[in-house]
């Protein structure tokens, strides 16, 4: 179980799947493997400080003021750094391009496109034009929310300490 703000998240996933709660399952480990990698950045840039419990507040307030640093630049720096493996760094970053940013931003094509297996003949030609209705979402949801929440709790295990 991990520590701190992501142990509240990582409670909140377990009660969300006993519940069934598969949509808000995707919404609490998306958000979770975020919080992680953020945890995991301040955790190593604290750790050259020797009053790092004071700092941790300090770094923390200023990660979450730059804007301009995002999920993917941190995720790369990680595997660059060789804090995470770089397989792990892809899977994040693919996660976060195909789960995250659909489920958390309110985008249902973009994330039945991006996780479902169907596309017909037309739309493979043409593209995607498909338009999502609630039952395309649900099925999506249904057949991919636990594989999908694995990836994310997978990637947390490998790199926790």
């Amino acid at each position: 179980m991990p520590e701190g703000v992501s142990r509240y998240y990582a409670v909140d996933l377990s009660l969300c799947l006993q519940a069934g709660a598969l949509l808000g399952a995707l919404q609490i480990a998306s958000s979770l493997l975020e919080i992680f990698v953020r945890e995991i950045v301040i955790e190593r840039a604290s750790e050259a400080y020797s009053d790092s419990q004071k700092l941790v507040g300090t770094l923390q307030k200023k990660l979450e003021e730059k804007r301009n640093v995002g999920f993917k630049q941190l995720v790369t720096e990680l595997a660059n750094s060789e804090v995470m493996s770089t397989e792990d760094a892809e899977i994040a970053t693919k996660f976060y391009d195909d789960v995250r940013i659909p489920i958390h931003h309110g985008l249902p094509a973009r994330f039945v496109r991006n996780t479902g297996s169907y596309q017909s003949f037309m739309e493979s030609i043409l593209g995607y034009t498909h338009q999502v209705n609630h039952r395309d979402f649900e099925e999506v949801i249904e057949e991919n929310a636990l594989a999908l929440v694995d990836i994310a709790v997978g990637i947390i295990e490998r790199n926790s300490r």
